[in-house]
């Protein structure tokens, strides 16, 4: 799982879409959330069948929970769905926004995501929700952290060759397009790498990642 200094792990989903991960949004989006014969809300039974025709994850094998602890757009809610027994080996996180659910594990969900709040538009969206969400949805390095002000100012002993060079997490929004650069380390190798996210105008998303020496 990601380790990340900023937040605690999310979850996306969306009926056409999933994602891996944890965490939930502060606003509750407006949807028809009534409770099923079953005891669970309908977003949660549309969630359960999504995991069993994607990747084939029964209902009896699933723990669903919903996540309130990430900082995430607004009307954005996260659930973290783990198979039972697997020890958080196998996870997948949903995100639901205006009723649409959006996944970790479905390609492409990440930048389905971004078009549905309107994000190169709006410019809805600060670093750290970019980041809480790109991290459930996209960001599939789970070895490493990312460098916030916390850890900037307490860095590693192995990163501090490299503190000069580094800022925290920033996010740009620019002629039709977004960039966001973030620093993140692994404490296996002990390494620090400078990441570059495009956000296209067509939202189409790109990661470039240079390991600094």
């Amino acid at each position: 799982m990601v380790k990340v200094l900023l937040s605690v792990l999310a979850v996306i989903i969306s009926t056409a879409g999933c994602s891996v991960g944890n965490g939930v949004s502060p606003n509750t989006p407006k949807t028809n959330n009534m409770q099923t014969s079953s005891g669970l809300t309908s977003i949660e039974e549309k969630i359960l069948k999504h995991a069993e025709s994607n990747f084939s994850l029964a209902k009896a094998e699933a723990d669903l929970k919903k996540i309130s602890s990430l900082n995430l757009p607004e009307e954005t809610t996260y659930y973290y769905l783990e198979k039972k027994g697997s020890y958080g080996s196998t996870y997948y996180n949903y995100f639901v926004y205006k009723n649409e659910l959006f996944c970790s594990g479905i390609e492409g969900d990440f930048e389905r995501y971004l078009k549905a709040l309107n994000f190169l538009s709006a410019k809805n969206v600060t670093a750290e929700q970019f980041w809480n969400s790109y991290q459930q949805l996209g960001f599939h390095d789970g070895e490493s952290m990312i460098i916030d002000e916390k850890l900037l100012s307490q860095p590693y002993e192995f990163v501090k060759p490299f503190i000069n060079r580094i800022s925290k997490p920033e996010l740009d929004y620019q002629n039709g397009s977004a960039t966001f650069i973030f620093y993140s380390v692994n404490t296996d190798n002990e390494s620090v790498t400078k990441n570059v996210v495009e956000v296209s105008s067509d939202y189409k998303v790109s990661k470039k990642s240079e390991r600094l020496k």
